[in-house]
């Protein structure tokens, strides 16, 4: 007996999930209650997992943003222009510098 083993990536899709905030009007009086988003609903457009992607992506593998955005739209079907990989890459470094300074420390 012999065995062939074949690796196969499978489809990749993103799960998009759309909050929808319906702002309200009191029929008496008028005033507006604003919605706001559930409280699991990150604020940005892009959920964490997509934000580690594109921290990996940048940091450790060292594309360049328009590598980043090529492969995040062409590849994972996350449609990143160069422009908000830039904005979403400040957002990842604003988020890992105060663990990455306890790490430096600790060391």
């Amino acid at each position: 007996m012999k065995n062939h083993y074949v690796d196969e990536l499978p489809p990749i899709r993103p799960h998009v999930t759309d909050h929808q905030c319906l702002d309200v009007a009191c029929a008496r009086c008028g005033l507006v209650t604003e919605a706001t988003l559930p409280d699991p609903a990150p604020s940005g457009a892009y959920a964490p997992s997509v934000q580690a992607m594109l921290g990996l992506r940048r940091g450790e593998l060292r594309q360049s943003v328009r590598q980043t955005s090529a492969v995040m739209t062409e590849v994972l079907h996350v449609p990143l222009s160069t422009g908000m990989v830039a904005k979403t890459q400040e957002r990842v470094c604003r988020a890992l510098a105060r663990p990455h300074h306890e790490a430096r420390a600790y060391v």
